[in-house]
């Protein structure tokens, strides 16, 4: 088959296949065109049952408007509306198919069916005219009849006669519905010339009677109009269009079987002009695949060489004839520079001349010659081929040029090289890591150990590698139940699942050594998945575990005495509480607070009260049982919870401890000292409400106890009154406590009015204002701070506070007197802090007196002298507040060098009707007259009391009676909100 002949060949293919296609679009179109007629036949059935239906609810709707079923017209306007529209629709659908071979009985027929749409809309208006004038008339007259009753009434001649005829006449009219009888309506017609002559005498008068008569003639001359238009629309609803039906199905079955005939004509032609195609195509492609089979595998043979290799061709002398595009993309040289020249161009000098001489003597003996070269390309990068080079030899069996094939290795060779790099690091880094590393198979034998896991095993690789399976040299155990834990580096193998074992493992080596490991276990697995064995990387946690036991055994316990410190404790008494609610066992609490302690601490030193608490601490264990847990819970604060035990029981354990504690001496050095221990038990039950609580208790009892005299114990009972007095106490604390952090006392002052023509007199006065408002006096909150040693707290704050708002008092050259506690007395710093604060706030001293009543100073003679003696020399003045009451007082006066002596109110109150009183008024003036002293006499209640110390001379009044209490700072003042305290 020559090129010509294929080309003949192919146009009449192309000729062929035009003419089918041309044949497959005139079958298309009219299959299209008969699915187009058979949709528009079904929509113009549905049409003609639509317009069959409409026209039976046009009847129905305007039977509906005679019988009073519907009042309006809307309905029958829709479905006039809607036959319409579907009508000139199906009347579309007929022309669109039928326009040119319809017949002309269906044109006929159509044009009737148009005439009778047209009539019917004409007759649906005026018959919906028609009958809404009689609606309304009906309406009309109605109300027409009712209001010629009213008109009648207005005139005083009501008619009831002619309103109950007229408006039952009414109601008779309309009841027929529109369908009166010849015969009626002439009945009507002549009660209507009755009611004229009967009710209508005097027209001039009656004239609306005479119109509403008028009206009902028209009424019911009108009604036959209504009824014709109603019996019309029924008959052209009635129109028949079954005959339009078959008239159109028998047009569209002589339609249907003309397509029917183009159909099969074309489905013929396009079958033989398919056959016709094919058979030319077969031929066409028979005589191609002779003529290009074997240029084909040529190709593919040539382009399969040249996908995969590098292939060049060249004479004995060496110099190239033929390269393939990878040849050139490889060497980086242009196809024009490789031909003619020589091989030598890409020699990398990586080999050596016998390398190539080798080559050379190969090919030259008509060998094949197989290797690795690694050559240079234009850009100097190396490359490595695998060369195959294959001789050509002529008739005599001598080569005359070589054809050389290389696969480009550079890539293999790089990951090879990568791969020996990877292993000396890994081998380095298994050699250097922390953790133990072992490789397994898939039977558990060893593969590898770097030298951790060496260490770990007792063993070197080698021997390891002899005893064969890693379970035969150590196992693996669960430190907690002692269970055997091995199984799962086999499970772990066989799921293909990396396992981590992290937490209370064992490593139990031959020789009987255990360590504490994490175990870290991963499948390996081969090129194709499947799992080969494993790696085992243990880290040794002996050290690290063994570290954190101490460390927790340290933060429950204390370190000093070894006994559970205050965490614990309290773990423990909610563990209890819980126990108290679900199983309803009870419990007891001992507080034990230390008596004396502070004196060993501070003559001895902390080194004696450290030993001091150890061996305490083994005679408070030896006296409570093993079950029950003893803590220090504070400096000198040990706390025992004795588990289900009734409190008869807790008695005689705290009798116990109180005994063994007393009986017990203390020796240091060449000292010796008594202990006692104060105790308070709370009991703990179901009806506890928590740990802080059960806490509190025991603590409030164990207050009570030292209270009670020290190395004793207390009960915590509920409606106690001493602790619920103690309580209270404890509340005035918490209360006094954020009084100072807040704020929230407030200064007053009484004026002391002199007698003598000194300078004003004012004591400061404390008071705090409570939640609700109210100002508590001291005497409410003073002895809880006295008892609870916040006395020096609140006097460094009425100090700081009066020093601080010098600017409402300093200008009035008067001096302000302030109260000193007993407690601030022994207070070695207080006389400092005073000194420190005349200075900050720039106060004269002599403006500032310290009252010290005459209990206090007494019972702190040493500390009062040097506090009073070191003030004076700042320039301070000093009052003796209270004096009388004392037995010595007199006595001790002379060692106390105040500036003002305050007599006692005691005196002073009942000075005018006791003698005596009077007297011990009298004297003490006398005597602070003759030491120098100014005297105040305290509790002036009243102008006799006042004319009598006025007539013995004392220098100063003080009392109610005198000068009321007032705030020291005026309103709108805000004290200083922090604490000064030194």
């Amino acid at each position: 088959m020559t090129p010509g002949g294929v080309n003949d060949r192919m146009k009449r293919v192309l000729a062929a296949s035009t003419l089918l296609i041309v044949t497959l679009l005139a079958l298309v179109y009219v299959q299209v065109t008969d699915r187009q007629d058979r949709a528009i036949e079904t929509r113009f059935m549905e049409n003609v049952n639509l317009v069959k239906r409409l026209n039976e609810a046009i009847a129905y709707d305007v039977m509906a408007l005679d019988t009073g079923e519907q009042l309006n017209y809307d309905r029958l306007s829709h479905d006039q509306s809607e036959l319409f529209r579907i009508s000139s629709t199906m009347r579309r659908d007929i022309f669109a198919v039928l326009s040119e071979n319809g017949s002309t009985d269906i044109k006929s027929q159509l044009a009737l069916i148009h005439q009778s749409e047209i009539r019917l809309e004409s007759v649906l208006e005026d018959y919906k005219t028609q009958h809404a004038i009689l609606r309304n008339s009906q309406r009309f007259l109605s109300s027409r009849a009712a209001r010629n009753a009213l008109t009648t009434g207005e005139i005083g001649e009501i008619d009831n006669e002619w309103y109950m005829l007229v408006s039952d006449f009414i109601n008779d009219l309309f009841a027929y519905n529109f369908n009166l009888s010849p015969s009626i309506r002439e009945h009507m017609l002549n009660e209507i010339h009755i009611w004229r002559d009967k009710f209508l005498p005097d027209v001039s008068r009656y004239g609306d009677r005479l119109e509403l008569l008028r009206h009902l003639e028209l009424v019911i001359e009108d009604l036959p109009v209504v009824k014709d238009l109603r019996n019309e629309i029924l008959q052209l609803t009635q129109f028949p269009y079954e005959h339009l039906e078959r008239l159109y199905l028998k047009q569209r079955e002589s339609v249907m079987q003309h397509w029917e005939v183009m159909s099969q004509v074309f489905f013929w032609l396009t079958l033989f002009f398919a056959v016709c195609v094919l058979l030319a195509l077969y031929l066409l492609y028979r005589n191609m695949h002779r003529l290009t089979g074997v240029l084909s595998e040529l190709r593919n043979q040539k382009f399969a060489l040249d996908q995969h290799s590098i292939v060049s061709i060249a004479d004995l002398e060496g110099n190239i004839t033929y390269a393939n595009d990878r040849f050139v993309e490889g060497s980086g040289y242009s196809r024009e520079e490789l031909l003619n020249a020589n091989h030598n161009l890409l020699n990398s000098g990586m080999h050596s001349k016998e390398y190539f001489s080798n080559l050379w003597n190969t090919v030259l003996a008509g060998k094949v010659w197989q290797g690795e070269i690694c050559n240079r390309s234009k850009q100097g990068e190396l490359f490595w081929c695998n060369s195959t080079i294959v001789p050509f030899l002529d008739d005599k069996g001598k080569p005359y040029q070589f054809i050389a094939i290389r696969t480009d290795i550079t890539a293999r060779k790089t990951i090879e090289e990568n791969l020996i790099q990877a292993k000396e690091r890994a081998q380095v880094i298994l050699d250097s890591v922390g953790d133990a590393v072992i490789s397994i198979d898939r039977d558990l034998n060893i593969d590898y150990m770097n030298p951790v896991a060496e260490r770990l095993a007792g063993l070197e690789l080698e021997d390891a590698q002899a005893r064969g399976n890693l379970l035969a040299l150590f196992d693996i155990i669960d430190e907690r139940e002692r269970k055997p834990e091995s199984y799962r580096i086999s499970n772990c193998i066989e799921k293909g699942h990396r396992e981590i074992l992290s937490t209370h493992m064992l490593l139990n080596r031959l020789d009987g050594r255990e360590f504490s490991v994490e175990i870290i276990i991963a499948p390996t697995h081969d090129s194709q998945h499947a799992i080969t064995g494993a790696v085992l990387a243990m880290h040794d946690m002996t050290e690290i575990r063994g570290m954190a036991r101490k460390i927790s055994h340290q933060a429950n316990h204390d370190a000093l005495t070894g006994l559970s410190n205050r965490n614990e404790f309290e773990r423990i008494l909610r563990a209890l509480l819980h126990k108290s609610v679900e199983e309803g066992v009870d419990h007891v609490l001992c507080f034990i607070d230390l008596d004396h302690f502070k004196v060993v601490n501070d003559t001895c030193g902390h080194v004696s009260g450290d030993e001091l608490l150890r061996q305490l601490a083994e005679i408070l264990r030896s006296q409570i049982r093993d079950r029950d847990l003893l803590a220090r819970i504070g400096g000198d604060e040990f706390a025992v919870l004795l588990g289900e035990c009734p409190m008869e029981r807790a008695e005689e354990i705290a009798k116990n401890i109180c005994r063994r504690v007393k009986e017990f001496r203390f020796a240091w050095e060449d000292k010796v000292f008594q202990i006692g221990a104060s105790i308070g038990l709370a009991a703990i039950n179901a009806d506890s409400v928590d740990a802080v609580t059960v806490m509190r208790h025991a603590d409030t009892a164990c207050y009570m106890a030292k209270d009670k005299g020290r190395n004793g114990y207390y009960i915590y009972r509920e409606n106690d009154e001493e602790l619920s007095q103690r309580s209270g106490e404890m509340q005035w604390i918490t209360r006094l406590t954020r009084a100072l952090d807040e704020n929230l006392f407030e200064l007053h002052v009484q004026k002391a009015i002199s007698l003598t023509g000194n300078p004003d007199y004012y004591e400061v006065l404390i008071r705090m204002r409570q939640e609700d408002g109210e100002l508590v006096s001291p005497m409410a909150f003073i002895p809880a701070a006295e008892r609870h040693g916040l006395m020096q707290d609140i006097d460094r704050w009425v100090i700081n506070q009066v020093l601080k708002n010098n600017v409402h008092w300093q200008r009035e050259k008067c001096v302000v007197s302030i109260n000193v506690s007993g407690a601030s007395l022994s207070d070695p710093n207080l006389a400092d802090f005073v000194i420190c604060a005349l200075r900050q706030y720039q106060v004269s001293a002599h403006q500032i007196c310290f009252e010290i009543t005459e209990t206090a100073a007494i019972a702190n003679l040493g500390n009062a002298v040097t506090f009073i003696n070191k003030l004076k020399d700042a320039g301070c003045l000093f009052a003796l507040d209270d004096f009388g009451s004392g037995l010595s007082s007199f006595g001790y006066l002379k060692q106390l060098p105040v500036d003002f002596l305050k007599i006692d109110g005691v005196f002073v109150r009942d000075m005018v009707e006791d003698e005596i009183d009077s007297a011990m008024v009298e004297s003490i003036n006398h005597i602070g007259h003759v030491m120098g002293l100014k005297t105040i006499a305290e509790f002036v209640e009243s102008e006799m009391i006042l004319e009598k110390v006025r007539e013995i001379g004392v220098d100063y009044a003080q009392g109610y009676g005198v000068a009321e209490i007032k705030p020291l700072l005026p309103e709108g003042s805000v004290p200083n909100p922090k604490r000064l305290l030194i």
